[in-house]
């Protein structure tokens, strides 16, 4: 249903995804809901460079890529704001037309995804370590839900108020 994969310039990649539990599309709020954590064990870019020759690297894919990980449900509602949220974001998406858009080479790309239910379509977006506005909120969004699967179950009932306050944040910002 949505995912946001992080890729660290220099630590193990990690997704945080958002999955509705069984094959229904009914209503948002009918449904019950999963939220997933993993990351790799390390960073797959570096383990997966081999030397191809003198002064050469070349890419090896990995045939098996070590995992860790964790789940926990998620009640409807606030999935329903967090979905909201993430389409939201995902529809004011623009790409800059001058040509100085690019990725850097130290820091953090995120790729953001959701299925939007209303008009059956994937929706994707990308960016390169944003330092404030709405994708920045929308990452902050994602890496307290890492926090709350993560969470003792006990912890989880601030941990899930607080991330249903950022996805509100994020309907609410103001596009200028």
């Amino acid at each position: 249903m949505l995912w946001m994969i992080v890729k660290p310039s220099f630590g193990p990649e990690y997704a945080i995804e958002l999955d509705r539990i069984g094959k229904s599309e009914d209503e948002l709020g009918q449904q019950s809901f999963k939220i997933r954590w993993r990351q790799a064990k390390a960073n797959i870019w570096f383990t997966s460079m081999r030397l191809a020759g003198p002064n050469r690297l070349a890419f090896r894919p990995p045939t098996h890529i070590k995992t860790t990980g964790k789940g926990a449900d998620l009640p409807a509602d606030a999935a329903q704001e967090i979905v909201r949220a993430w389409l939201h974001m995902l529809k004011e998406t623009r790409y800059p037309s001058d040509s100085e858009f690019a990725s850097g080479m130290d820091g953090t790309d995120y790729e953001f995804y959701a299925w939007d239910l209303s008009h059956r379509e994937p929706m994707k977006g990308h960016i390169w370590s944003p330092e404030s506005g709405p994708t920045a909120m929308l990452v902050q969004l994602g890496e307290s839900l890492i926090t709350y699967v993560k969470a003792a179950p006990a912890d989880r009932p601030e941990l899930l108020a607080k991330c249903i306050n950022e996805a509100r944040a994020i309907r609410a910002y103001e596009y200028k």
